[in-house]
């Protein structure tokens, strides 16, 4: 008899080639630069579809660390990681 194992919704697994899932380890990124780097460099990564499943959106970084103002009148009070 198979034994069926919890899985957790935070998880990802990946079949090996056995056909078998494999999860995938969960691990934080070695800084905020490296995970910034990845969306610049990959941002299909970013979830659309949950957006609209059928006409998901495309995504383009156009600027890290973008500055916003807090008002018409001042400089930039704070920021976004991947504008």
């Amino acid at each position: 008899m198979m034994q069926l194992q919890k899985v957790s919704r935070d998880s990802i697994f990946l079949p090996d080639k056995s056909g078998s899932l494999k999860r995938v380890p969960h691990q934080e990124y070695q800084s905020e630069d490296m995970l910034q780097d990845i969306v610049d460099r990959h941002p299909e990564l970013i979830v659309g579809e949950q957006i609209n499943p059928d006409a998901p959106p495309g995504w383009l970084v156009i600027r890290r660390e973008a500055g916003i103002a807090g008002s018409d009148t001042e400089g930039s009070r704070w920021s976004v990681d991947n504008f």
